[in-house]
């Protein structure tokens, strides 16, 4: 019997403090509820933030991110242009993962296992 495997995709970032303290205030000055939770206690941009409020000596910390998260952050992004100061490492990080998921997109993540075929 033929069984289809699905990949999915994750992608990580070096996220470093000051990165992850205006990814916070981004996402909270958004007028999309969605992205607003996304840096609130419980969303994935606040859990980021945490780990560096927890560990006051991390300087730099690796963000895994599904590919939801991914797309809900590129959306937050969408609005750092109406903020002042917004570091370049913002527009870093959203030129780097537009590439990443047009990479992804460009992957054939599915195969067909025949165990009987061996």
């Amino acid at each position: 019997m033929k069984v289809t495997i699905h990949g999915k995709p994750t992608f990580t970032a070096k996220l470093t403090r000051q990165l992850a303290n205006e990814l916070i205030k981004i996402a909270t000055m958004h007028y999309d509820s969605t992205c607003k939770r996304a840096g609130c206690p419980g969303g994935f941009l606040y859990g980021f933030w945490i780990s560096f409020e927890l560990d006051s000596g991390l300087e730099t910390n690796d963000a895994t991110m599904s590919w939801r998260d991914v797309d809900t952050l590129l959306k937050i992004l969408e609005v750092r242009h109406y903020l002042p100061h917004v570091s370049p490492a913002v527009d870093d990080l959203n030129r780097s993962l537009h590439q990443a998921m047009q990479r992804a997109r460009d992957l054939d993540w599915k195969i067909d296992f025949c165990p009987n075929a061996l």
